[in-house]
């Protein structure tokens, strides 16, 4: 049985072509859990439309108000789910029909597992603006160690499944933001994840989107790049409080040099700017990219 976990805020504009995408997969033994987070738009309406037809495959959990966190409503439907296998669904997306099918076959029994996919982005009009996310973002997929998802997460939550052997050892963070960025630093520090080259979502990109796709190498992207230190500071603290997060929830059964790695990591959040610059260059945290590397040697 395959769980589809999906979070949902003001998504009426889209959220009928993704729920339509996921009735219509080659594999049918699923069941969709989503949790919306106190929309003001149709969005529950047009899910309730959809519950209504098939109230044994959708269940919609409401918040009484916005609590603006992902992390936290995803976790709150991983507690929910009851699947083998867990799926992560954003609103506004399409997925292709064997999604499903075809991810489900590269999970090895017992052992715990991530698995995500490439991507092909489209517009708000369904056309396709670029046929792979992963090189439109120039991402390590071939790469994927501790020390490089901690300072940048490729594992996009739309594109990414997730074994119960892999939940059930998943401890939720206290301040995170970001459950794909948890969720894969987790997996590659007590199971394994692997990488799917083929394309099984219609990743969407518009004004709206939370965190959305841009051309690594464009002239948008540095400008935005150079002009926004708010955000680089603040993913080099998610680096940080990941850091700290995953030494609470594993220090007791990690080695001695992972635990003073993380150790050494989770304390740059108050050392100054040189004994940050050592610990990078001592642990090679670095950001795949000249551009991401440049941000990160200038605002760290």
């Amino acid at each position: 049985m395959i769980d589809i976990l999906m979070a949902t805020f003001n998504g009426e504009k889209y959220i009928s072509a993704q729920l339509d995408s996921i009735i219509l997969q080659t594999r049918e033994d699923w069941h969709l859990y989503i949790i919306d987070d106190a929309s003001s738009d149709k969005t529950v309406e047009i899910i309730n439309k959809y519950i209504k037809k098939d109230p044994d495959k959708i269940t919609l959990f409401e918040n009484k108000k916005n609590n603006g966190n992902i992390c936290e409503n995803f976790f709150f439907l991983i507690e929910k789910s009851k699947g083998e296998l867990v799926f992560f669904a954003d609103q506004d997306d399409i997925w292709k029909r064997d999604k499903l099918e075809e991810m489900s076959k590269l999970f090895k029994a017992n052992k715990p597992m991530l698995v995500f996919s490439d991507m092909t982005v489209i517009d708000k009009r369904d056309n396709i603006t670029a046929p792979s996310f992963v090189k439109m973002q120039a991402l390590d997929v071939k790469h994927l160690t501790l020390r490089k998802l901690l300072v940048q997460n490729c594992v996009t939550g739309c594109s990414m499944a997730v074994n119960r052997s892999l939940l059930n050892i998943i401890k939720a963070p206290f301040s995170l933001p970001l459950h794909d960025w948890w969720i894969a630093c987790c997996a590659v520090l007590k199971g394994e994840i692997i990488y799917c080259k083929k394309a099984y979502t219609y990743y969407r990109k518009h004004d709206k989107n939370v965190r959305g796709a841009r051309k690594n190498n464009s002239l948008s992207y540095i400008l935005s790049r150079i002009n926004n230190k708010d955000d680089i500071k603040k993913m080099l603290s998610y680096t940080y409080d990941t850091a700290f997060e995953l030494r609470s929830a594993y220090g007791a059964s990690l080695g001695s040099d992972l635990k003073t790695m993380l150790d050494e990591i989770a304390i740059l959040k108050h050392k100054g700017k040189v004994v940050r610059l050592l610990t990078h260059f001592k642990y090679g945290l670095w950001k795949s990219g000249i551009i991401r590397k440049i941000g990160q040697l200038i605002y760290i």
